[in-house]
């Protein structure tokens, strides 16, 4: 019943003009009403309000909604650091693993001074002792690093793995969450601990599962041969003796796929299928729970039933679900309380696991299962979208919300297509508001002053629900621009997608409704608001008491002002920009909730509240999607037995169909002699808050694992000045395996240590590049040896702030290793190839000189035996007879032969002195010393040119040549290449035509590419491949030369870090492509001129 005070307080408040439900249920929303009452008239009080004094009510509501508000929002943030280390048995991207881990930050976010470390053990995916083995290692180096104040450990191989390394974290309190079945004999090596069971319900699940499936024949267990696996096969077991008179009960314990398909195909679709577990086969085949999951619907006909809550968006149907996230957050509220300075061993373990009845609407639809059939306070989720339009298309109430209340709320509503920016409906609120007589089918952007592609990316944020607060200015039909804050949705509605709108015009408190652009902002800027709300009060207190020393006229004065003041404070907590609310004590029932409470909610103060039905009348969820909130651990609730509490985990559905994830804090509200009257909670939207911290987390762990995964040697650093500033060693701050690797130094033993200590030198290496670059923060890169290690390294250095420098090193010895050997074994073919060509000529030379003379002999003989022959006679008698034919003719044949031998000795030799010249040549040419500058191009080429001014003008050949860019390197050697190439191309010439040489050149990053370019025979494209090769000429027989121009200037281009190629087609020409070094100097290009 509600007494007449309350009655006649709630008609003055409607009077006022003020947010307030008229309605007074039990259940969440008693904070601020007893505010608002202890501020009312004396004669709209009850009699045991009215005798408290006025400072009394006004004090004690000062202190109520100051204790209610968050404990971050007055408190300043101060205290030391304290390491927690998470440790998850399984591994990240694991859903169960994820939700508990989700829990735990959520639950210790309240923490500003935590240092959280997360290891996961990955259980399922290395389950083997080794990988354990080595994992004891890194965590021991984790607690020497870090020196952990808690350990929170997840599920049961996590704490299976700390009972077997006790000294571990000796000494360190561990909670613990996740774990099957605990008892108090259980992990006897950790003395320190406390923690949350978990217990399946097999027994609830089957339960359900066979209401809903009265005829079921058969009931399946699919578990696998992990930990887990065996245990909730052992649950599974010891329930099934219960059942086995009435229903086959099978084991399918352990089996591989195909042999799991071949048992679930031959089930009816009246069979059960009770999901409990199955990530792996015994031939070691690894699954995601999604995989494994739809591997087991997609076997069989038979519905699966399950009993955690992250199973049912997969396909599973739902039971009484096992919630990863709720058991999370039961561990971050035990961890809190040991890190708050209370003994662990003093805190029980939590045997309730917090399990809900769950269930999956469209998997239910799908089997044709009756909703209405299942346990009382079940939650559906995944709803079918013909359970949402034909409540609304009947016109049928739609949870607390329906078209009569759409249309006859005083906030200003509207539905609007997301997709074309129409308006659906408005209700009458808003058609007054904005003046106009017919708001559907208007454009938003007739009222929104946004351009229509930021609308749309407003229409797009509210769909995707990455944003529902907005700050717009609208346009009313008189052209009037105010400020209003709009509060949007996805909502549907005859089975499509609408955004729901609430819109509140705050054009005159704008100033008070920006305090909630910034959270952090929010928080301290509520506290001046309170602030100021107790200067009020003060204010108001001392004109109360005055009144009391004056005349009756002067009291009716001071009575006026003091109603001007609550008119003013009523103000105030209506634009406060976080929640309110308040409940009676013992019954729990609603009294107050200001306006941003019944934005966040969705709803007012809804009649026959209790403190049993609380999370159902306000649907208020576990974040997780576990279950309803439970009661017990509401912070409204808590506060009228006393307790002050926070929680940031409730996340509401309001009656549109949205959600908002709230930080509740609550506080007992207190009378002059000590007893609990209301409890009091303050709350805010966190969504975006927590959505940027996973972000922020995602992003952390993809740079850590690029950084652990990458094949250089990365190390971070710290530079470490001396007194007078000057950089006199560094410290090493990070460093990854691939550094530990090609080292042989630990990183436990890297991290914190200066780089002079760990290296055993003098001097930090490179101690004054590496600190230039951290001071600077001017890159570096460069090659070297370091001694210390014995290693060729390429070091590139960058800073990524100031005072630190991060090096990415490859070790390049092996590379240098074979560098060397190649280097020698090319001078031993030099020197090879020059020994052989120089001692080789000798006997050449000896061979010419001596057919030289053999040939001068021969012409002497002829000379003395022709004159004979011709001219002799047989009476000269004694010996032969010259004037015999045949003597005559075997001396002139014999002669000849003589001469054609001797020529053809001498050419050979030659030839072959010729060869060894070449030889000579192209290993003086490989050995020749560089001097590497940047070179005048265009001076160089008409140097060199200059000697074939002769030939060019001879052969009547054009020369053009064209502005050359700069180059880097041995402007003799490159003299080489340009004289051997156009040489070349006038050997070359066509003599069909006018011979054309072009020499042209650009700029390519920073590569300098020139171009000889002719239109002589051309180059077939067998030989394009060949022509750089030792010896090879085109034609022999055309030119003369040995065939070592081409491989001279291929040999000098690469000793230059160059290329060079050749485009060529046979009949139209060549063009020889030459790319070097650009020069460091500018260019500009000045035009081509013909040579000479």
């Amino acid at each position: 019943m509600v007494d007449a005070g309350t009655r006649q307080f709630s008609e003055r408040v409607q009077s006022r003009g003020l947010a307030f439900e008229a309605e007074w249920p039990t259940g969440r929303a008693k904070t601020f009403f007893l505010a608002t009452r202890l501020c009312a008239n004396d004669h709209a009080l009850p009699q045991w309000e009215r005798s408290m004094p006025v400072v009394s009510r006004r004090v004690l509501f000062a202190v109520a909604l100051l204790a209610a508000l968050p404990v971050g929002l007055l408190q300043a943030q101060s205290g030391q650091r304290q390491a927690v280390l998470l440790l998850h048995s399984y591994h990240r991207g694991y859903e169960w693993d994820d939700a508990i881990n989700r829990g735990i930050l959520e639950g210790l976010a309240q923490l500003p001074h935590l240092d959280i470390h997360i290891e996961y053990l990955d259980a399922i995916r290395l389950p083997g002792p080794e990988h354990r083995q080595a994992m004891i290692p890194v965590l021991s180096n984790r607690h020497r690093q870090y020196q952990f104040h808690l350990v929170i450990a997840s599920d049961d191989p996590a704490m299976n793995f700390l009972n077997a390394n006790p000294n571990l974290f000796s000494g360190v309190p561990v909670v613990f969450c996740g774990v099957n079945n605990f008892e108090p004999a259980a992990f006897p090596a950790i003395s320190r601990k406390t923690g949350v069971n978990e217990a399946i319900s097999v027994h609830e699940t089957v339960a359900v599962a066979r209401t809903l499936r009265p005829q079921a024949r058969k009931l399946v267990g699919v578990t696998d041969a992990g930990l887990t696996g065996n245990a909730n096969r052992t649950a599974f077991l010891a329930a099934a003796a219960d059942w086995q008179s009435d229903i086959d009960v099978i084991d399918a314990h352990g089996l591989e796929a195909d042999e799991l398909t071949a048992l679930l195909s031959s089930l009816s679709v009246d069979d059960i299928v009770l999901y409990m577990g199955w990530l792996s086969t015994p031939s070691g085949r690894r699954f995601s729970v999604a995989d494994s999951v739809a591997t087991v619907r997609a076997a069989g006909p038979a519905p699966v039933f399950g009993m955690w809550d992250f199973l049912l968006p997969f396909g599973v149907i739902g039971g009484h679900v096992v919630d990863g996230h709720a058991q999370g957050e039961a561990a971050a509220a035990l961890a809190l309380r040991v890190l708050d300075g209370q003994a662990v061993e003093t805190i029980p373990v939590v045997m309730t696991s917090p399990n809900r009845y769950r269930f999956n609407d469209q998997e239910l639809a799908r089997f044709g299962i009756d909703a209405d059939i299942l346990p009382i306070g079940a939650q559906l989720q995944s709803l079918r979208p013909e359970r949402i339009s034909a409540a609304w298309e009947a016109g049928r109430s739609f949870g607390d919300f329906d078209r009569d209340l759409f249309e006859n709320h005083t906030s200003v509503m509207l539905l609007i297509d997301p997709g074309s920016s129409r308006i659906v409906a408005a209700n009458r609120a808003a058609r007054l508001y904005y003046g106009y007589p017919q708001l559907v089918g208007m454009d938003i952007g007739h009222l929104n002053t946004l351009s229509a592609a930021e609308i749309q990316e407003q229409m797009a944020a509210v769909e995707n629900r990455t944003r529902t607060h907005f700050q717009f200015r609208h346009r009313l039909v008189d052209g009037q621009i105010r400020d209003v804050q709009v509060f949007a949705g996805p909502a549907r509605y005859n089975g499509g997608n609408l955004v729901f709108a609430i819109v509140h015009d705050n054009t005159e408190s704008l100033a008070a409704e920006r305090l909630a652009a910034r959270q952090q902002q929010q928080l301290w800027r509520t506290g001046i608001v309170v602030a100021a709300l107790l200067l009020l009060l003060c204010i108001g207190l001392g004109v109360t008491l005055a009144t009391r020393r004056k005349n009756a006229a002067l009291l009716k004065e001071q009575a006026l002002e003091i109603k001007r003041r609550n008119r003013l404070f009523s103000t105030l907590l209506e634009h406060l920009p976080v929640g309110v609310f308040m409940v009676e004590v013992p019954g729990g029932k609603a009294v107050l909730a200001n306006a941003e409470a019944m934005k966040l909610l969705g709803r007012g103060i809804v009649p026959d509240t209790n403190t049993e039905n609380l999370s159902t009348v306000y649907e208020a969820w576990k974040s997780d999607g576990s279950g309803p909130y439970p009661p017990e651990e509401m912070p409204i609730v808590r506060g009228m037995a006393g307790e002050t509490s926070t929680v940031d985990d409730m996340l509401v559905m309001r009656p549109d169909g949205s959600q908002t994830l709230l930080e509740i804090s609550g506080t007992p509200v207190l009378d002059e002699h000590g007893q609990v009257v209301m409890s009091l909670v303050s709350f805010q939207d966190i969504s975006k808050r927590k959505a940027m911290e996973t972000a922020l987390r995602d992003s952390n762990n993809k740079l850590t694992a690029l950084f652990s995964s990458m094949t250089e040697l990365v190390v971070l650093h710290e530079v470490v000045l001396g007194p007078s500033g000057e950089a006199i060693d560094y410290r090493i701050l990070d460093c990854n395996k691939a550094f530990t690797d090609s080292t042989g130094i630990d990183r436990e033993a890297a991290v914190g240590q200066l780089a002079s200590q760990l290296y055993g030198t003098d001097e930090a290496p490179y101690l004054k590049e590496f600190t230039e670059v951290g001071l600077s923060g001017r890159p570096l890169h460069f090659e070297t040896w370091f001694a210390p290690l014995e290693k060729h390294f390429s070091i590139s250095v960058v800073s990524p702030s100031h005072g630190e420098f991060a090096t990415v090193t490859t070790d390049i010895t092996e590379i240098k290793r074979i560098q060397q050997q190649i280097s020698a074994k090319n001078k031993e073919l030099e020197q090879l190839v020059f020994v052989a060509s120089h001692d080789l000529r000798s006997p050449l030379v000896n061979v010419d000189g001596y057919s030289r003379e053999l040939e001068f002999a021969i012409q002497d003989l002829e000379a003395l035996l022709l004159p004979h022959i011709a001219g002799a006679s047989p009476a000269a008698g004694g010996g032969a007879d010259l004037h015999d034919p045949a003597l005559v003719t075997g001396l002139q044949t014999s002669l000849a032969e003589c001469r054609d031998a001797v020529s053809h000795i001498r050419g050979s030799a030659m030839q072959m002195d010729a060869l060894l010249k070449g030889l000579l040549k192209l290993s003086r040419s490989g050995r020749a010393a560089l001097t590497i500058t940047d070179i005048d191009m265009n001076a160089l080429a008409a140097g060199c040119l200059s000697s074939f001014e002769f030939q060019i003008k001879e052969s009547g050949t054009s020369l053009i040549l064209e502005d050359l860019p700069p180059c880097r390197g041995d402007s003799v050697q490159i003299c080489q290449i340009f004289s051997n190439l156009v040489n070349n191309a006038l050997k070359y010439r066509d003599t069909d035509r006018r011979s054309v040489i072009r020499l042209s050149g650009e700029l390519q990053n920073d590569r300098a590419v020139y171009r000889v370019q002719d239109n002589g025979i051309g180059i077939a494209r067998e030989h394009q491949e060949n022509i750089f090769e030792l010896f090879h000429r085109l034609d022999p027989g055309r030119t003369e030369g040995e065939g070592l121009g081409l491989t001279i200037v291929r040999q000098i281009v690469d000793r230059m870090n160059g290329t060079i190629r050749v485009e060529s087609d046979p009949g139209q020409g060549s063009t020889f492509i030459i790319d070097l070094p650009a020069a460091r100097s500018p260019w500009r290009d000045s035009g081509s001129k013909e040579f000479p």
